[in-house]
């Protein structure tokens, strides 16, 4: 019987030892899949994680260049739902849609992947960015202030003639076009957009929504600007 008892507590010592490496096995399996999880989240549901990640992305952003603007006291939850739609829409979905699904039949016959960089940054900069990239970002801000899209697409031209809009958009998108398109995997090129942009948008948002026609002037104790409607110098800032 003393034998058969110590058999038995042996047998359970050696049960307990086996589940814990088991467990521990499959924690550390578990551990292992983690990193895992982001970008395979990224390979399968594309616009989802765009669209997520671009319009979480502009609400932060806003949102700090609200709380560093000293003249305005109140949170202005319309610019920043007009942040996060434009973002989450135009770089979110379209971004995604132009980068990695309607670029790869344009450019289907390059195969040197620096020339291939060069030609997708290019297109980029240059045709998608004064017809599609840009001109919405002054439609949603009209959209969510209620003044005329006329006088917004006007602003923009306007931007574009007088106040340099492209050559500044040019400086620093051509080079990060470049950067994206060359070393960055095709799923995470939006999410490299999202990350280039983000203080840029900080410092940019609080410059391009200024002071709204429709609120009521309020005033500072310090020597705030005071235009009657948002100016748009830099829309790629809220991407």
């Amino acid at each position: 019987m003393m034998i058969l008892s110590v058999q038995q507590h042996h047998a359970v010592i050696y049960h307990r030892h086996d589940r814990a490496a088991a467990d521990a096995g499959g924690m550390q399996t578990q551990y292992n899949l983690q990193p895992s999880v982001l970008p395979n989240f990224y390979k399968t549901s594309p616009f989802t994680a765009g669209f997520i990640t671009a319009s979480t992305r502009a609400a932060i952003a806003d949102s700090i260049a609200q709380r560093l603007d000293v003249c305005n006291d109140e949170f202005d939850m319309k610019r920043c739902c007009a942040m996060v739609l434009y973002s989450g829409v135009i770089l979110g979905l379209c971004c995604e849609l132009m980068f990695n699904h309607i670029f790869p039949v344009i450019f289907a016959g390059e195969t040197n992947p620096l020339v291939l960089a060069v030609k997708m940054a290019l297109f980029d900069v240059f045709i998608n960015a004064p017809l599609i990239w840009l001109p919405p970002a002054y439609i949603v801000q009209a959209l969510a202030y209620r003044f005329p899209k006329r006088e917004a697409i006007q602003r923009y031209i306007t931007d574009v003639k007088q106040n340099g809009l492209l050559k500044k958009y040019w400086s620093l998108w051509l080079p990060a076009s470049l950067t994206n398109f060359l070393f960055v995997p095709a799923h995470f090129r939006v999410a490299f957009v999202a990350a280039v942009g983000f203080f840029w948008m900080i410092v940019l948002s609080a410059v391009a929504n200024k002071n709204n026609g429709e609120l009521e002037v309020e005033i500072c104790p310090i020597d705030c600007p005071q235009e009657p409607e948002p100016k748009m110098d830099y829309p790629r800032a809220m991407e």
